[in-house]
């Protein structure tokens, strides 16, 4: 059941993301943001990849701080939409 649970939850974060990204207000309204998605795509997946795979979940916190991928997947999305912001802003 957490399986399927999981599944759910995972399907319903990206919709969310994504609607997020196109629809929130005081982003760019040339929806750039949207060129986050593949990092927060790849971040879930590796994430549930660890969890599932390589049965990595018992501390989140002490994955996401040890997993080089998940690591550069952050720093990615946070250069990326700093400088979407940013440009957006001028």
């Amino acid at each position: 059941m957490l399986d399927q649970m999981g599944s759910i939850v995972t399907g319903a974060l990206v919709m969310a993301y994504g609607l997020y990204t196109f629809t929130a207000e005081g982003l760019p309204a040339n929806h750039s943001m949207m060129l986050t998605i593949p990092f927060v795509l790849y971040g879930i997946f590796r994430y549930l990849y660890l969890v599932n795979v390589k049965q990595e979940g018992g501390s989140p916190e002490e994955v996401l701080l040890k997993d080089v991928p998940v690591m550069l997947t952050a720093i990615g999305w946070v250069v990326t939409a700093g400088i979407i912001l940013t440009v957006a802003r001028e």
